[in-house]
């Protein structure tokens, strides 16, 4: 999406199940006469803003003068941790039928095209990165870290803002959902992610902010295990 409004200029690329619904939310963005895309990966250009959900190559393409000058922001999400989300949604909304391993272990089975192709095909660095594999966006927020990271979204583009909670679904620790086989199938699916974004299959629950500032009472300790990636013109850099 591209926001712009008199006081506020910049461009978020929504990664589905990465808490994107709260930052739109949070900016009272919507679409205008949104026209669904079932599969942005293989748009070249858009002459609008006509889905939620637009990789940042597709706006690059379609928008290069505004995409040069914006500010642009993103977050992305462990990759186990993901898919366990997306299989959540799914059940609850598309009434998946399938055991969440079983359901791994047959490529995603029965998940309806829309969402198998915005979902599940795409890693989430092909929503970030150009045809070499460089990330084409300024900020890459860590949703395991979403608050802080947001509120440096916020003092970036001059604003503040409170962030709400949309969507969420209460599970256990990914970890303990995933058989052995499933999980290798899940690193492989989404080995450019586990490589760019250096994400690792965590065995045990990690410390959050919120569990650390309750335990210690320090409300703007900043813990992080992954922390964002942030981009230079021209060049990526953590």
């Amino acid at each position: 999406m591209i926001i712009n409004d008199l006081k506020l200029i910049y461009i978020y690329i929504h990664i589905p199940k990465t808490g994107g619904t709260s930052v739109e939310k949070a900016f009272a963005w919507k679409t205008e006469k949104a026209k669904q895309i079932d599969d942005p990966f293989k748009t070249d250009r858009v002459d609008m803003e006509t889905e939620y959900h637009l990789p940042a190559g597709l706006l690059k393409r379609s928008f290069p003068d505004r995409y040069q000058d914006y500010y642009s922001a993103c977050f992305v999400r462990n990759p186990w941790d993901y898919v366990t989300s997306c299989y959540a949604w799914l059940r609850f909304y598309r009434k998946i039928p399938h055991e969440f391993n079983d359901w791994v272990k047959r490529g995603f089975l029965d998940t309806p095209e829309r969402e198998m192709n915005i979902f599940m095909k795409p890693n989430q660095s092909d929503w970030i990165t150009d045809e070499n594999g460089e990330i084409i966006v300024d900020f890459v927020g860590r949703f395991e870290n979403m608050r802080q990271d947001f509120k440096k979204i916020c003092r970036k583009v001059g604003v503040r803002k409170k962030l709400p909670h949309i969507n969420r679904f209460k599970r256990a620790h990914y970890s303990t959902v995933y058989d052995d086989e499933a999980r290798d199938i899940v690193a492989d699916w989404y080995r450019r992610d586990v490589e760019l974004l250096k994400y690792t299959f965590e065995e045990t629950t990690p410390l959050t902010q919120t569990k650390i500032s309750k335990i210690l009472k320090i409300d703007r300790l900043v813990y992080y295990k992954y922390p964002p990636i942030t981009r230079t013109r021209g060049a990526a850099q953590s």
